[in-house]
């Protein structure tokens, strides 16, 4: 095997001598340059070396993991199906100040209605940067009286915009006094703009053969955030809209649609395929909107200056309403297109999936791009023509990167210990436990075919002082569950959920009733249940304001000595509960609780109370707070436990006709009219818990002992019990659970051949079962090992030095977990310690977990001899003690000599 060097001169020189002098033989060397011979050895070396280059340059691009030239990129793009290619529009918040008169003079009088529409294509210049609205803005007057004017703002969110988040139809207005600056009165229209400009291109279709493809090609200048297709047939003016979809995706909608994909990094195609749905006839047009960005260019502090102006579109009649612009934050969130190179790393990967996942590389290589500092290992469990199990053990850290307490253990209860109620037995979270000491006699029956030593009980510790807690957990191992845990009397399973909520939902709009005047404006929808302070209640609740300020409206008064809060029931709220079905099962009735007079915010709430009975259906008994539909009787409601829908009416006294009504769900509220109502956002639905049926399976085993039932839930995943006693760590780990739910339901969406996830936790707090520690082999007690070193320093070392060389200490400890098997040497502990600390004069060890000063290796048990089935993978770490404070302190210690 050789290589040449395809450099022009080099192949001439090559020519020269391997052929010319072979087959021209010449006595004056240099002739071979010159002549017929120089001429064709010029072009035919010209003509190899570009072939060369062109080769060495292509060759790559055969490859997606390779390409680097943006058209095969885009090309290998359209094949995987990847096209988050955008950049993302920053967007700032901004008043648009238009006066009453001037507005009032540019109305337009439709059948009894006034209004005006600002339109979307109205540009916004902030120092020269363009900003546009979401939607068009359309503006209603209620009331005429020049003192009382009463008007609305709406989005007209008819039309299709996918860079929009916006929830609410509704713009925040004050209507005020401007004082100085002009006696009339203005109207101050709270919105948020984006950093976007759009261009429009147009083409005309000139081809009507029905079996030929119709594509044609628009190029556009700037980073894409967004655009849109529009169809015009045999010119005529209006424009209707197309769906778009990337190249040879799937399509189910019967709408007008057309494909399509990137060419270069400034130039679309538009598709339209033989035997498509929609084909556009030959000499229709096709017009491309383009909304281009300069992405995280456009982040901007909150301008201050005077260099801002308004471009209005076809404004030749003067018809057009002036609009002040004055700004009101930072301009946030925008974000640059990805690099080519990241994009055909991901394409890369959407190759090597192939949109699932169907192995355990796949699985593996799917988590690591998801994976934070709370690392995911797959581990096959059983893999045969019917099942495939794979076992998800999450090593978790804690925002300071530190490692929280878990493992992997099997549960034992007495019945006695679970409350039963109706198909289920119930264990509540946060309950303690402790492993079963080796010396009490306990019967494990050997149908049960669990071992004692991985077998943990309830530990009651409701007599024993938090010291004694701490203490207990600091000397021995105490567990917690986070999780509520749920038996099912037959057949025999275990369910877990998530029952520490503290959720905030968005909500749409579902109902607006034009005639009324007052519109009310809903923010965050909030279920809450503190396990700390009120177990079995739920809070909800939310704010409502009214979509202009400044007004008076009658709903409440205020003492103004006290605070308190007159609900005068002009309006009343509603919650409205449905199963999956959508089918309303129950309501309740929010209490007015606050006013805030600044924002106008009046704050609604609403208390229930839970027993935590959940049925076979998976619904949750609800003893206090909810009424049946159609009933004021006092009862027991089961509600869906997650994906429940939910309705919030609004119902107001002096609304003069709604065009719906609630009363044959709600009764007793004939004076009352809807005025709004509101739905789930997206359709996310409500979870009073959060199932983790889905990621989560352990078995059940009963046993009978002394004629009490035994039950054993095998593989639970557990956290050290002080680490989820607190709220802040609880929530913490309950996010982080819950996030991994996400992800993990992400992939199984992806997972083929009856593949099954199951979450479990690494042992980081526990017995080892896996390392062995001197060299007799000695089983080792813990896994979050505890060091004592005596150390001398030399004179003039910095006071923080202990703390550097315990941080030291502990991440030379986390490097032995890269992989099974490796070992841990106090020998080589203390000679990377002396040549990173030249202040160390000398270190003598002590012991490792209160072992005998000679045991000084840890040593993993050959993985050949681990037949387990249940393999919970161990993590070896420093492990840390609680003081009387609640903070962690690492056991390493150093005494100073």
């Amino acid at each position: 095997m050789y290589t040449k060097d395809f450099d022009s001169a080099n192949i001439k020189e090559w020519m020269i001598e391997n052929v010319a002098k072979k087959y021209i033989p010449l006595k004056n060397q240099s002739n071979y340059r010159v002549g017929i011979f120089g001429h064709v050895n010029e072009i035919v070396a010209d003509a190899i070396e570009d072939s060369a280059v062109a080769v060495k340059t292509m060759y790559p691009e055969l490859f997606p993991n390779r390409a680097s030239l943006p058209e095969s990129i885009y090309a290998y793009a359209a094949l995987a199906k990847y096209e988050n290619f955008n950049a993302q529009p920053a967007e700032a918040p901004f008043y648009l100040v238009i006066y009453e008169d001037d507005l009032m003079a540019k109305l337009t009088r439709v059948d009894g209605t006034a209004s005006y529409t600002i339109s979307q294509d109205t540009v916004f210049y902030v120092d020269d940067i363009p900003f546009m609205l979401d939607y068009p803005i359309t503006i209603t007057l209620f009331s005429d009286n020049s003192n009382e004017r009463i008007f609305n703002a709406i989005y007209d969110m008819n039309t299709v915009n996918p860079l929009s988040t916006l929830e609410s139809p509704y713009i925040q207005m004050l209507r005020m006094d401007l004082g100085d600056i002009n006696p009339q009165k203005a109207l101050l229209l709270e919105v948020d703009l984006k950093q976007l400009i759009k261009d429009t291109s147009t083409k005309s279709v000139l081809t009507n053969d029905v079996i030929e493809n119709i594509s044609l090609r628009f190029e556009y200048d700037g980073d894409l955030a967004n655009f849109q297709v529009y169809y015009s047939k045999d010119g005529d003016v209006a424009y209707e809209f197309i769906e778009k979809y990337l190249e040879d995706s799937p399509v189910v909608s019967t709408n007008k649609y057309c494909y399509y994909k990137f060419i270069t990094e400034n130039v679309i195609e538009i598709i339209f395929p033989y035997g498509a749905g929609f084909r556009p006839g030959l000499g229709s047009e096709i017009m491309v909107e383009f909304y281009t960005t300069l992405g995280a260019s456009g982040n901007k502090n909150k301008y201050n200056g005077l260099n801002m102006k308004v471009e209005y579109p076809n404004d030749e009649a003067g018809d057009t309403v002036d609009i002040i612009l004055y700004a009101l934050g930072d301009s946030v969130n925008g974000v640059d297109k990805i690099s080519m190179e990241t994009a055909s790393l991901k394409i890369s990967e959407e190759f090597s999936a192939r949109g699932s996942i169907n192995n355990e590389r796949d699985l593996q290589n799917y988590f690591n791009n998801l994976q934070d500092q709370n690392y995911i290992t797959f581990m096959k469990f059983r893999d045969d023509c019917l099942y495939r199990r794979f076992l998800a053990f999450m090593l978790m850290r804690d925002e300071s990167n530190s490692i929280i307490g878990t493992n992997t253990l099997n549960l034992r209860f007495k019945e006695s210990e679970l409350v039963s109620g109706g198909d289920m037995y119930t264990l509540g979270s946060r309950r303690a436990f402790e492993y079963i000491p080796s010396d009490e006699d306990v019967t494990i029956s050997s149908h049960v075919k669990l071992d004692k030593k991985d077998v943990v009980r309830i530990k009651d510790i409701s007599s024993m002082t938090d010291d004694q807690v701490i203490g207990f957990e600091n000397n021995e191992f105490l567990y917690g569950n986070p999780l509520l845990i749920t038996i099912n009397k037959s057949p025999l399973t275990a369910s877990f959920y998530i029952n520490h909520i503290n959720r905030d939902y968005r909500m749409n709009y579902s109902y607006i009733n034009k005639r009324s005047p007052l519109q009310m404006m809903i923010n965050n929808f909030g279920v809450k249940r503190d396990t700390f302070t009120n177990y079995n209640k739920y809070k909800l609740s939310l704010e409502l304001k009214p979509t202009v300020l400044g007004q008076e409206f009658g709903i409440c008064e205020v003492d103004e000595a006290t605070g308190a809060v007159t609900d005068l029931d002009r309006i009343r709220v509603y919650i409205v509960y449905k199963d999956t079905n959508n089918t309303p099962i129950g309501y309740s009735k929010l209490d007015l609780i606050d006013y805030d007079d600044t924002t106008q915010n009046y704050t609604y709430f609403k208390e229930l109370e839970t027993n935590d009975e959940i049925n076979s259906t998976n619904m949750l008994n609800i003893i206090e707070g909810v009424f049946k539909t159609n009933s004021t009787e006092v009862t027991n409601v089961f509600l869906p436990v997650n994906d429940m829908n939910v309705s919030i009416y609004v119902v107001d006294r002096e609304t003069p006709i709604s065009d719906i009504s609630i009363d044959n769900i709600v009764p007793g509220i004939d004076n009352y009219q809807v005025t709004n109502g509101y739905g789930n956002k997206n359709d996310i639905p409500v979870d009073l818990m959060i199932n983790l049926n889905d990621i989560m399976r352990s078995a059940v085993v009963v046993d009978r002992v002394d004629g009490e039932n035994i039950f054993y839930v095998k593989s639970v995943p557990l956290f050290r019990y002080s680490y989820i006693n607190r709220m802040n760590r609880l929530e913490y780990v309950l996010n982080v659970v819950e996030l991994k739910r996400l992800f993990l339901k992400q992939a199984v969406s992806k997972l083929t051949n009856s593949f099954y996830i199951d979450f479990k936790a690494y042992n980081t707090y526990g017995k080892s079962k896996y390392y062995k520690i001197g060299y007799q082999g000695k089983a080792l007690n813990k896994i979050n090992i505890t060091l004592n070193f005596r150390i001398k320093l030399s004179t003039g070392a910095s006071d923080n030095l202990s703390s550097q060389i315990k941080t030291f200490i502990s991440a030379t400890i986390e490097t032995l977990n890269t992989g099974y098997g490796l070992n841990f040497y106090i020998s080589t502990l203390i000679s990377e310690l002396s040549r990173n600390f030249p202040e160390i004069v000398w270190i003598e060890f002590i012991n490792i977990n209160n072992y005998p000063t000679t045991d000084q290796i840890i040593e993993a048990i050959p993985q050949n001899d681990i037949t387990e089935l249940t393999f919970v993978p161990e993590y070896i770490s420093v492990g840390n003690d609680m003081n009387s404070i609640g903070e962690y302190i690492p056991n390493i210690n150093i005494s100073i000599v």
